[in-house]
């Protein structure tokens, strides 16, 4: 049985994988990889036979995650992969040489001649946009930012909330942008945690995300 820990683990992934461009995740559980999700296999069907790990698009992953999601949420009892109770898969992120990945989850990705840093949380958008609206009033304006937002992913119940920068790495305004998200994702986390012990919900958090939602 997967356990909140383990699927919310999934749900991010899934959504890190449909949302940002050329990643490679990697499902690891007991340190092995037991499932890679890779642009360019096909999404009409798994690459698994005679293959370990199986492997699948991000397509094919992010449909089965939404699906899985709803159907525990209904109430149903679900195995990952076969695998027995509670197991916790980890997941790898690869970039492919294309960004950073800094811990507790904050990614950096190259597009075109921006930077895209990202990072996500499973409260809703409207809910974590007012949470964190005097963080960013407060950092605002960061020298070199394009733009500041949170993409809701309804299918997974996951938001991604990015800064896409035109300072070149390591620059002053990409380290503003940098720290406000990390400055969000705590506020975030810590919200997530605060509302989980009140209303007994678990790790998984709070129902119910920076500027108003886009998408």
């Amino acid at each position: 049985m997967i356990d909140d820990r383990a699927m919310t683990t999934l749900r991010v992934a899934a959504t890190l994988g449909h949302t940002l461009p050329g990643v490679t995740l990697r499902v690891h559980h007991h340190g092995q990889v037991i499932l890679e999700v890779a642009p360019g296999v096909s999404s009409c069907a798994c690459d698994s036979v005679g293959q370990s790990p199986a492997r699948v698009s991000p397509v094919t992953f992010h449909r089965a995650v939404a699906r899985a999601h709803e159907r525990r949420q209904a109430g149903e009892v679900l195995r990952f992969l076969g695998l027995g109770p509670g197991c916790q898969p980890s997941v790898e992120v690869d970039l492919a040489g294309r960004g950073e990945v800094r811990p507790g989850g904050i990614y950096r990705i190259a597009v075109d001649d921006r930077w895209i840093w990202v990072t996500t949380t499973t409260l809703e958008a409207t809910e974590a946009y007012e949470l964190g609206r005097d963080l960013v009033d407060q950092a605002l304006p960061v020298p070199g930012l394009h733009s500041l937002g949170i993409r809701p992913d309804p299918a997974t119940g996951v938001s991604v909330a990015f800064a896409e920068v035109h300072a070149s790495p390591d620059r002053r305004g990409e380290s503003a942008a940098v720290e406000l998200l990390i400055s969000l994702l705590a506020r975030w986390t810590a919200h997530d945690l605060i509302t989980s012990v009140e209303v007994g919900q678990g790790a998984e958090g709070g129902r119910g995300t920076l500027i108003p939602p886009v998408g």
